[in-house]
């Protein structure tokens, strides 16, 4: 423990130094967790007087577990171990990891049509090479790393927006700019054909994009 009363006293630190009063990390962290700041607050309390020690599981999940109960109330060892979010690697928006939803079909590159919407960058998934089921439940039994708002697992980071995972970046992803987006969803359905290259000129699409395309559509066709 201590860190966590270092943290504190790192904190007393800064404001007798800049006249600022800031929360110790460990009061922070919790916060940013959903926390309220009186918990938050008396979780650091109750650290700091050794009652509850903190650990550091894989994935940089925090876990609270309270050692010495005679020192606190029946309420405090309550509010310990029902600590939300960082005991469980909780994600932010979400009501736990398992409530997290595999990537939309826009992200797959087989998936991808004409129809598909097109973003300003587009990170798209070979499935023929990566098993998009296991990383996803890797994620939601907490086995993946987490680093700020992603998570990385078997080489592949992920983020999540309104409980949906997306992929970023990692072996058998592919980041498309829009126009290159846009072609694969043309060489999805003609292939790499006379007809797909009137299409695409039609478009607008340079040599360069298509050739961005082409190499994830030859990857997932192959």
């Amino acid at each position: 423990m201590a860190a966590s009363s270092g943290s504190h006293l790192s904190g007393d630190i800064q404001q007798a130094i800049t006249g600022v009063v800031t929360d110790p990390g460990i009061v922070q962290l919790l916060k940013s967790g959903d926390v309220s700041p009186e918990t938050a607050v008396a979780i650091q309390n109750a650290i700091d007087i050794g009652a509850v020690v903190l650990g550091i599981a894989e994935g940089g999940r925090q876990i609270y577990r309270v050692v010495k109960p005679g020192l606190l109330s029946s309420a405090e060892r309550q509010m310990v171990e029902e600590l939300p979010a960082l005991r469980s690697g909780q994600a932010p928006g979400v009501n736990t990891l398992e409530d997290l939803k595999s990537p939309g079909t826009r992200h797959y590159a087989d998936k991808v049509s004409q129809s598909s919407v097109a973003k300003e960058i587009n990170t798209v998934i070979d499935r023929s090479v990566v098993d998009v089921n296991a990383d996803v439940i890797a994620i939601r039994s907490g086995d993946a790393m987490r680093v700020g708002d992603t998570y990385i697992v078997n080489g592949r980071t992920y983020g999540s927006h309104d409980g949906t995972l997306f992929p970023i970046s990692g072996p058998g992803l592919y980041t498309l700019d829009r126009g290159a987006y846009k072609a694969l969803g043309v060489l999805n359905k003609f292939g790499d054909s006379a007809l797909a290259d009137t299409i695409l000129k039609n478009m607008g699409v340079s040599d360069a994009t298509k050739a961005s395309a082409l190499n994830v559509w030859k990857a997932i066709t192959k």
